[in-house]
């Protein structure tokens, strides 16, 4: 997979993507869901209830996403997801840093939980449901186990090492911690991972099936029209 050129490639931005992703910290909101809850101030049922209600908006988040998906296009709603994700966590940062410590702005800690909730529903339209597709779409059919392995591969190991450190982040850094999964680095390099390599309307398989196609059509004597079929 790394020894050719066209498979290196697409193994790096499917890896690349796949840690993009999960340095969302979809993982770290999704296990410590209470914990969050409890710092906002809210008890131990609120904190189950608030956490059901998050996974709920996750199953039909997922569903949009699969619906919008030939609809608008892979690399709309996956810069859609990374871009979206970001601007939830930085007002969740703000409405933590602001009001959790008082806990008295019953308003803003509202908005604390509506920005994890925001969170997630964009999470599952653009990079859920869209980026598991667009693993397996990046390669051709002989090589899309392998690739799909390595995708898979690389978010666990992203969410490991994330949750690994949260504990000890949160303790020593609290709302701090969220700044870690927000750089714009990370925005400009899903930039340049989805929209500098990945197509609006077709697979890369497929892009270069239509090439050749176009090649052998435009060629003296050529003939593309079993390709262009196909």
């Amino acid at each position: 997979m790394f020894r050719r050129p066209s498979y290196r490639k697409r193994s790096l931005l499917a890896m690349g993507f796949a840690f993009i992703g999960q340095s969302t910290a979809v993982l770290v909101i999704n296990n410590y869901g209470p914990t969050l809850y409890k710092a906002l101030g809210y008890g131990t049922k609120d904190q189950l209830a608030l956490q059901c209600g998050w996974i709920t908006v996750g199953i039909i988040s997922n569903f949009v996403g699969a619906a919008l998906m030939d609809r608008i296009g892979r690399r709309p709603l996956m810069l859609f997801g990374i871009s979206g994700c970001c601007v939830a966590l930085i007002l969740e940062a703000a409405m933590v840093a602001t009001y959790a410590e008082a806990g008295t702005n019953k308003v803003g800690l509202g908005v604390g939980v509506a920005a994890f909730y925001i969170f997630l529903a964009i999470y599952g339209v653009g990079i859920d449901a869209a980026g598991v597709v667009f693993y397996g779409e990046l390669f051709p059919n002989h090589v899309r186990a392998k690739g799909l392995c390595l995708s898979m591969a690389t978010i666990a190991i992203t969410d490991l090492v994330y949750l690994q450190a949260t504990a000890t982040a949160f303790a020593n850094i609290g709302w701090k911690f969220y700044l870690v999964s927000m750089p714009l680095r990370r925005k400009l390099a899903a930039d340049m991972f989805v929209v500098g390599f990945y197509s609006h309307h077709r697979p890369w398989r497929n892009r270069h099936v239509l090439r050749s196609a176009r090649n052998e059509r435009n060629s003296p004597g050529g003939n593309g029209e079993d390709l262009w079929r196909h």
